[in-house]
């Protein structure tokens, strides 16, 4: 089933930069992918009734996390278009609360306060319909898409893989702000890495992030990796043993774990990558993308 996906960019308050919704339209009808801020609620009406969304057509509002920025219009939309909300149980209790620290270990305080800055009061605060869980599959709701849990920015942070086209919905996972890249604000980042992991084993084209352009997750794991070599390196060559390690994987391929938040495939390749032998004929920068 073809599908056409429209980016409806909106401003954050306070100039703290924009968020991205995306209204997805097929032969079955309208899909809302996060909402935006009560801030914006007016801009995001303008952009629903441009692309022809329209109460009665707007079939399911899905939020791939609980943060305020893309959840605060979710009640106001269900009551007006009589569209059911879905997401992940582990970000429920943020909408049902009006906490964003609810299930996060970082930073309690200034999100407890952010519902003051997004506006999220009694009004906005709701239970989903629907719960999505992994490998949920949406085509019962007329829409070919796949569930995918990514934990890391919260931990029912989801993925929507629209597997016919190779699309991803990838909420605050990324950020295509500048060159793509994961989000800064990451509240458990080694889970992030593991959600990245688990993301290279689907055909994903274009990935459609919670803020920033879409751009091509091949291009978005090429700077990845660089980002982890050029970050990791710092960490092992600080560490002679390492470097005794790194130079013996690169002449006989044998997998080593050097260091620990590198798989040992990338490690074998960021010894490779650093030129510690010749015969590979690589600068420390000619870092290759292995999907």
């Amino acid at each position: 089933m073809t599908h056409e996906i429209y980016r409806i960019n909106l401003p954050l308050p306070l100039r703290m930069g924009r968020v991205n919704c995306y209204l997805l339209q097929n032969q079955s009808g309208y899909f809302l992918f996060d909402t935006g801020g009560k801030n914006n609620r007016v801009e995001l009406l303008e952009a629903l009734e441009q692309h022809g969304c329209k109460p009665g057509n707007l079939i399911l509002i899905v939020l791939t996390h609980g943060d305020f920025d893309h959840i605060a219009n979710a009640a106001y939309l269900r009551n007006l278009y009589g569209a059911k909300i879905a997401m992940h149980p582990d970000d429920a209790g943020m909408a049902e609360h009006g906490d964003m620290s609810w299930n996060r270990e970082h930073g309690k305080l200034p999100l407890k306060l952010s519902g003051l800055l997004f506006g999220f009061g009694k009004g906005e605060k709701f239970t989903p319909d629907l719960t999505l869980e992994e490998g949920a599959d949406l085509s019962e709701y007329g829409l070919d898409a796949q569930v995918i849990p990514i934990p890391g920015h919260s931990q029912g942070s989801i993925g929507i893989f629209l597997g016919e086209s190779g699309d991803l919905i990838g909420g605050d996972m990324f950020d295509g702000s500048q060159d793509p890249a994961l989000n800064s604000i990451m509240d458990k980042p080694n889970v992030a890495k593991q959600s990245i992991d688990k993301l290279k084993g689907y055909p994903i084209n274009t990935v459609y992030p919670g803020h920033g352009r879409p751009f091509q997750f091949a291009r978005f794991l090429e700077n990845y990796f660089l980002f982890w070599v050029r970050h990791q390196t710092v960490l092992c060559l600080s560490n002679s043993e390492n470097v005794r390690k790194i130079r013996k994987s690169s002449t006989d391929d044998r997998p080593v774990s050097a260091i620990s938040f590198l798989t040992e495939d990338d490690l074998v390749h960021l010894g490779r990558c650093l030129s510690f032998n010749s015969l590979h004929h690589q600068t420390p920068l000619e870092v290759r993308h292995r999907g």
